[in-house]
């Protein structure tokens, strides 16, 4: 679900933008794990609490998990998600969005909002080398 997003992220990481993720947990384990365990502190609280005993301990029954036990079935995934604890919280905070943000403006401001003026564009994108952006 969309609000597992950064959970995931934080599990499989992001090259483009140089966070790192669990080694060996790619995209289809890292949903697996989120659908069996529900969160990524939960994935990690439970890797930490019980590594060798890890799939027993599924929130979800796993007749309806189709991949479940191909995704902790690995003493190094196991082993990965412990020793990536920290190193994925903080990929985690990296990825979350800051939904307390002060902004300089209200939402009313922005109904008296008239477009970008070229000008302005223009000379930003130059100050900033954008100069594929400034040619369009």
């Amino acid at each position: 679900s969309p609000c597992k997003i950064v959970d995931l992220l934080a599990l499989v990481g992001d090259a483009s933008d140089n966070l790192k993720g669990v080694p060996g947990i790619g995209l289809k384990t890292g949903a697996n794990l989120l659908n069996c365990y529900g969160s990524l502190i939960n994935i990690l609280d439970v890797a930490e609490q019980n590594s060798k005993h890890l799939s027993v301990d599924c929130q979800r029954d796993p007749e309806q998990l189709k991949n479940e036990a191909f995704a902790l079935k690995s003493q190094k995934k196991r082993d990965a998600l412990v020793e990536s604890r920290e190193s994925v919280l903080l990929t985690k905070r990296l990825v979350q969005l800051d939904k307390d943000l002060e902004l300089p403006i209200s939402v009313d401001d922005l109904e008296e909002y008239d477009g970008l003026d070229p000008a302005k564009l223009f000379g930003f994108f130059k100050r900033y080398e954008m100069i594929e952006l400034a040619r369009k």
